[in-house]
């Protein structure tokens, strides 16, 4: 089991509450989510402010599913630093959605059918995106 940065995890944690509330608004509350996908409390608890960093394959499998993530990416995303996380869309539309709450982090929607190696090239170009707006929050990138 690789083992990733806390801030890593931490940035993770407000990729997915963000993803939360962006499948449904009455998800702000994690229990309706949490009823919704029959995910517990206490794992989506822990998952989302960093509590807990050591989760079975098995179980990620199960948060991504929630989440409705692409397979494999909360591995990607800690590997990444956090920064950018795959989403699956229902309509297979590509875009990029900001969280506001931390202009470092970006979330990416995929189409499921979307093939790996057009993931991989939107997977890095999120994580530049995603890099060069924390920067910029943090007065190290002067806007143009």
């Amino acid at each position: 089991m690789a083992s990733y940065p806390p801030e890593a995890w931490q940035r993770l944690g407000a990729l997915l509450r963000a993803r939360r509330v962006a499948l449904n608004p009455v998800f702000r509350h994690r229990v309706k989510f949490c009823e919704a996908t029959g995910l517990g409390e206490r794992l989506v608890f822990d998952l989302e402010l960093a509590k807990r960093t050591n989760f079975r394959p098995e179980v990620k499998v199960l948060l991504e599913r929630g989440y409705q993530l692409a397979p494999g990416s909360i591995d990607r995303t800690l590997a990444a630093g956090g920064h950018a996380l795959e989403v699956i869309e229902e309509q297979g539309e590509l875009g990029v959605m900001d969280v506001p709450a931390d202009p470092g982090l970006v979330m990416i929607p995929v189409s499921p059918d979307m093939p790996e190696d057009q993931r991989e090239e939107l997977r890095r170009w999120g994580i530049q995106m995603a890099r060069y707006l924390e920067e910029r929050s943090q007065g190290d990138v002067k806007p143009e």
